[in-house]
């Protein structure tokens, strides 16, 4: 059985911006994802702001290629009202990475979250870890 890892949005940047020198480390991750190596997700917010962030950036074009590339790797999990409540009540200090973490908890198959910002995630009842770390692993 394949691994299910969760994605925060700065890994999916990374790629779809190139963000050198973090790039190559999430190119890697989605290779695994494209070998089903692992099995990848993201939560519907992630989505959003993904596609707002590269229009922003690149143009309303390069933001729909983007995000079909994204689909093709990485399943999405939804953002309900029980996600944003149980955020809101949380001791994370970031709302938004609260709203992830318990997007994340809520598919127990989940066995990390994959970040570059690893101290959003202290409180984290699962394991964080970073690109570097992640990829250790699959040496």
């Amino acid at each position: 059985m394949v691994s299910e890892y969760f994605l925060d949005s700065d890994i999916i940047l990374d790629l779809l911006m190139d963000r050198t020198p973090y790039s190559e480390d999430s190119k890697v991750i989605f290779q695994l994802s494209g070998a089903d190596q692992i099995k990848l997700y993201c939560s519907s917010i992630i989505v959003t702001n993904v596609f707002y962030i590269i229009r922003k950036t690149f143009g309303k074009e390069k933001a729909v290629e983007s995000i079909g590339s994204l689909l093709i790797f990485c399943g999405i999990l939804p953002v309900g009202e029980r996600e944003i409540r149980n955020a809101y009540q949380s001791d994370f200090s970031d709302f938004e990475d609260s709203i992830q973490y318990h997007v994340a908890i809520g598919k127990p198959e989940i066995r990390a979250i994959i970040t570059r910002n690893k101290k959003d995630y202290i409180l984290s009842k699962i394991p964080v870890v970073s690109p570097k770390e992640f990829l250790s692993l699959f040496k």
